[in-house]
């Protein structure tokens, strides 16, 4: 059964109030994707720090240590608010499958609607792409027979291959680094 809002407000401070009361409608159905998610982590967190609380609490009563314990009905009370922050923690959860559902569809229309027009795939590369990497491949393997230096890799994007340096403990060693 679910705590009522106004036992709520009496259980938790205001701000977490104002998390679990964002969580029924109309107030969860306006909020963004991102904002769902930061609303579910803030309530999961709340919901854990509850559950860590009752853990302490029964362990104190369990072993019989009258030093520190807290009373049964403050027990009660952190029972409740975990159950509090558990329902709120389901009800974000709940929206956020049906954000992401409708908006699966979405993306599954538009994908439909692209391969309909006959454009191509991210995947595909483009002519030049192509072109470039075969005549590399290519000038290696002549390299490779005359004992040349093997020609640059084709570069990603705009402008030509750049250089390589060496970098770290196998860096080419020159005159002026030579220890004597």
């Amino acid at each position: 059964m679910a705590i009522p809002r106004t036992t709520a407000r009496k259980l938790v401070s205001e701000t977490e109030f104002n998390l679990i009361n964002e969580s029924f409608p109309p107030l969860v159905g306006n909020l963004s994707g991102k904002g769902l998610l930061q609303r579910m982590e803030r309530a999961r967190k709340a919901r854990d720090r509850y559950h860590m609380q009752v853990e302490r609490q029964q362990g104190k009563a369990a072993s019989g240590s009258r030093r520190g314990a807290a009373p049964a009905a403050n027990l009660k009370e952190v029972i409740s608010k975990e159950r509090l922050f558990e329902e709120t923690l389901a009800r974000f959860e709940r929206r956020t499958a049906q954000v992401n559902g409708s908006d699966s569809m979405k993306a599954d229309a538009v994908k439909l609607k692209r391969n309909e027009m006959g454009k191509k795939s991210g995947a595909a590369k483009s002519g030049a792409q192509a072109k470039s990497k075969a005549s590399v491949k290519m000038a290696n393997k002549a390299a490779a027979k005359s004992g040349k230096a093997p020609a640059p890799k084709a570069a990603k994007g705009k402008g030509g291959a750049t250089k390589r340096t060496p970098r770290g403990r196998n860096r080419a060693m020159t005159a002026s680094t030579t220890l004597h």
